[in-house]
């Protein structure tokens, strides 16, 4: 089963999908509970709409796994999911699907935060980046971790995605950075290393730089 586009959202129905053929994440999905009856809310004053991401999430899963029709219509999850303003999806308005990666998880997070089921998106596509800070005179490095669900890659003159990655890991020199451990200024690198890779990466690629 397919995913109808409505106008302008592929870049949802893509991310939708790959979440979909997650069998880990989508599993996971159907069985939450969040234990809220359906927010019925009165669309057009033509039908009911369910204004609950997850349920509707739900319902999109279970159309792709058990229907016998060419595509899902996503028009119910498009009204549930609401932006930071509270308006639901523009059709035909075309959105950048790491903005839309990064809010879907946002509000699944919050739907799922009453269920077992809650460290679920850390659990699939949860990673860990290590921001270091190298002194090139007495070779201390400074770390700090940050947990990442996408990982957002050049590919302007790459050939492959290694060389993505390897451009990812190359970092950049810092001049005159105050070394807390040989106490002066000195050169520093400073780079980003993935020190936990996730399950599951979505990798993001910056076709505009």
């Amino acid at each position: 089963v397919g995913m109808k586009n409505l106008g302008c959202i592929c870049y949802m129905n893509s991310m939708l999908q790959q979440f979909y053929m997650t069998p880990t994440f989508r599993y996971t999905v159907l069985m939450a509970d969040d234990k809220k009856e359906p927010n019925l809310v009165n669309k057009d004053n033509k039908y009911m709409i369910d204004d609950n991401v997850l349920h509707q999430l739900q319902k999109m899963f279970g159309f792709l796994e058990l229907s016998d029709r060419l595509d899902y219509n996503p028009h119910e999850f498009c009204f549930a999911f609401k932006d930071f303003q509270g308006n639901p999806v523009n059709v035909a308005i075309q959105q950048d699907a790491q903005e839309f990666l990064n809010m879907i998880f946002d509000k699944l997070e919050t739907g799922l935060k009453s269920t077992p089921f809650r460290h679920i998106l850390n659990s699939v596509y949860g990673g860990k980046t290590c921001q270091q800070l190298i002194c090139s005179n007495c070779k201390h490095v400074k770390s700090r971790e940050d947990t990442f669900y996408n990982l957002s890659l050049e590919v302007k003159n790459m050939k492959t995605i290694h060389d993505s990655l390897e451009k990812y890991i190359a970092g950049e020199v810092i001049d005159d950075f105050y070394c807390d451990n040989c106490k002066k200024k000195v050169s520093t690198t400073k780079r980003t290393c993935v020190s936990q890779p996730p399950n599951v990466m979505i990798v993001h690629l910056q076709r505009i730089i």
